[in-house]
């Protein structure tokens, strides 16, 4: 008898231990479907975002336009221009920032990673930072005075019967305005002398004046000074020719297959989370998207519109890294 009321306790027992356990299972399971992990994110004051040249520029007017159209859930953006060291100061004033999604950097692959690699810069931006995404592609191009050279065929002609002569101003110098450049000569299997400016109106006053021979820019920077007649183009780096410039033949179409321009891009410092890259990128593309947006950057500031994502963004700075470790180097050696 003693055995069977035992025998009866312990089922007892262990039923109430079953019944307990799928409570407190399924209570869990109702608590986690009625409170799933929350993957949005929203900014809940001012955002900043930090332009790495000064005001008035192709960077500035691209990141003011943005701000001027974005819609960040009820928040403003407000831009600081950090300028210094070819736009170095503000890079790494972007990269060192906290990566709560209250700072923004509106920069380029390029600078990122030619200032790295001439050791410019304290990190790898290029690398770490997170690219949201890109709205504007901005070709270089080579720009004469006029009564100079004709065209690309005169103006290699002559560089190729005086050798180490001809000389090309740009703006900075390690960087990538000068990679790119010396991309194309080397392609062109020409030698000419790089002339850096600290400004862009010092380099195109130089060529304008004909004090050099050349001038190697943005198209956007060129653009006024082409319309009024005070510069000629006379070739420029795309994979295909610009609608702003139709008439003007790529350097490819010419026999030198280089390209080179301007990403102007936003970035996030490193180790920002996910769901904040997700949100920039939506609420950018919604800009973009805009008519107005357009009209302004291409029509106004010359720029050639082009939607990149995130992670188009991050193959693009990778071909950049490889483009860099290969021409930098000569750049040094120079």
């Amino acid at each position: 008898m003693k055995q069977k009321k035992i025998g009866k306790i312990i089922l007892v027992l262990t039923l109430c231990m079953l019944m307990t356990c799928v409570t407190a299972c399924n209570k869990t399971s109702t608590e986690q479907n009625e409170s799933p992990e929350d993957t949005s994110w929203a900014p809940t004051k001012t955002v900043e975002t930090i332009v790495t040249f000064g005001a008035g520029g192709g960077m500035d007017n691209i990141a003011r336009t943005i701000a001027s159209h974005i819609n960040l859930d009820g928040q403003s953006m407000y831009i600081t221009n950090v300028e210094g060291a070819g736009g170095c100061i503000g890079i790494m004033e972007g990269y060192h920032s906290d990566p709560d999604g209250y700072t923004l950097m509106m920069g380029s692959p390029e600078a990122n990673v030619t200032n790295y690699i001439s050791g410019s810069l304290e990190a790898p931006a290029n690398k770490d930072m997170i690219y949201i995404c890109s709205v504007a592609y901005d070709m270089n191009v080579l720009c004469v005075a006029p009564d100079t050279y004709a065209d690309w065929p005169e103006f290699l002609a002559a560089a190729k019967a005086n050798p180490g002569k001809l000389t090309i101003a740009s703006v900075g110098s390690m960087n990538s305005m000068q990679t790119s450049i010396t991309d194309v000569l080397l392609k062109a299997d020409i030698d000419c002398i790089y002339v850096p400016f600290d400004g862009a109106s010092k380099s195109r006053t130089a060529t304008m004046g004909k004090n050099t021979d050349a001038l190697w820019c943005q198209l956007a920077e060129a653009k006024p000074f082409l319309d009024s007649g005070e510069l000629v183009a006379i070739g420029i780096a795309g994979r295909n020719r610009s609608d702003i410039v139709p008439e003007l033949p790529t350097f490819a179409e010419m026999g030198v297959d280089a390209v080179s321009g301007i990403h102007r891009a936003v970035l996030l410092p490193p180790n920002t989370p996910d769901n904040i890259v997700a949100y920039y990128e939506e609420k950018i593309k919604a800009v973009y998207d805009k008519p107005e947006f357009k009209e302004t950057i291409q029509d106004k500031l010359g720029y050639s519109v082009e939607w990149i994502d995130s992670k188009g963004m991050v193959e693009c700075a990778k071909e950049l890294q490889t483009w860099a470790e290969e021409y930098m180097p000569l750049v040094l050696d120079s």
